[in-house]
């Protein structure tokens, strides 16, 4: 029987970081400590190796939209206990959702549903989008696993109207089915919030915000962070990981 006491506060990192695209969410990420393994299924590790160009620990694999095949691969190694890096970044679960609907579409053959020469998605298609995720983000939460995790999602905004008939703007995390975009969260211990906001010196500053809604989500953390942090760099400056430990240690806490 395992003991609370013995639980450490800060040990494997699992970490959702939220924002629109070009808020800092991979560079953030890639500031965690090597070896790195990019999942780039955006493929948008330019922005990365902008940034951390000159760092031999990080390396990636970019998977399209019909690669599922070779990303099951990866995971299948991940839950077989083969995981060498020290964090992995997987880039994006909006992405990974669209391979899982095209992946759904490619094994229902071509009695399903279709117009014209394209195969259209059907609620099917949306229970293994579901499943898929589950079962990809239940491998790096196996007793296997002993690195860091940090999966980005993008958000969508789409319009909403009150029950007093005021319309207004809903932002979720974005995948194809409503509901395994509100069960994402309970996967992980950090989740937090990304925006770019312009200075008044027109130069552009990055943010993380641990506190208030994401997306229609709650952001939450349990290490000792302040509401927001200013990540701003330049190469070879301190990212948000560095800042974060800086952080964690005035409270007695060691992550990494």
């Amino acid at each position: 029987m395992a003991k609370l006491s013995d639980v450490k506060i800060g040990g494997k990192f699992f970490g959702l970081f939220v924002g629109p695209p070009g808020s800092g969410k991979d560079i953030a990420a890639n500031s965690w400590p090597g070896p790195i393994y990019n999942f780039d299924l955006d493929r948008r590790i330019d922005s990365v190796a902008s940034m951390f160009g000159s760092r031999s620990d990080i390396e990636y694999d970019q998977f399209g939209p019909d690669d599922y095949g070779r990303f099951w691969d990866k995971i299948l190694q991940i839950k077989s206990g083969n995981a060498p890096a020290k964090t992995y970044v997987l880039s994006s679960i909006t992405a990974l959702a669209r391979m899982a609907i095209n992946y759904s579409i490619s094994i229902r053959g071509n009695k399903g549903n279709s117009k014209g020469i394209v195969q259209m998605t059907d609620i099917s298609d949306y229970n293994a989008e579901s499943r898929i995720i589950s079962i990809v983000l239940d491998a790096f939460r196996g007793s296997n696993f002993k690195s860091n995790l940090i999966v980005t999602a993008h958000l969508v905004e789409t319009n909403s109207k009150s029950l007093d008939g005021s319309e207004g703007m809903q932002q979720r995390v974005l995948t194809g089915a409503k509901t395994i975009g509100a069960e994402i969260p309970a996967y992980f211990n950090e989740i937090y919030m990304f925006r770019k906001q312009s200075g008044m010196d027109g130069k552009a500053k990055f943010l993380m915000s641990t506190q208030g809604q994401a997306a229609g989500i709650n952001t939450k953390t349990i290490l000792p962070l302040p509401g927001e942090i200013d990540f701003t760099m330049r190469a070879g400056e301190p990212g948000l990981f560095q800042k974060i430990q800086a952080i964690c240690k005035t409270g007695g806490i060691e992550i990494g």
